[in-house]
C-alpha cells in the first residue's frame, strides 16, 4: 500500500468522523493536514475545503492554519 492510499483511507475515515461532528476543531485540523497530503490534482478544491472547515468552526486557530497551508 502507498503513502497516497494511507492518506486517502484516513481522509475517508475522518470525513464520517466529521458528518456527525461537524464543529470539532481537532477533526477539520486533521483533516486539512490529510488533505494538504494528497497530490496537487486531488486538492483542486482545497479553497472551499477551507471554507466549509471555517464555517463549521470559526475558531483561530483553524484560521492560521487554512492561511499557512
Amino acid at each position: 500500500r502507498s503513502q497516497l492510499e494511507g492518506v486517502s483511507e484516513a481522509l475517508h475515515v475522518v470525513s464520517l468522523a466529521l458528518e456527525n461532528n461537524q464543529t470539532c476543531l481537532q477533526l477539520w485540523l486533521l483533516y486539512l493536514r490529510l488533505y494538504s497530503r494528497q497530490n496537487e490534482a486531488d486538492r483542486a478544491d482545497y479553497n472551499e475545503v477551507c471554507e466549509r472547515a471555517l464555517e463549521n468552526q470559526p475558531n483561530y486557530q483553524l484560521f492560521c492554519i487554512v492561511s499557512y497551508l
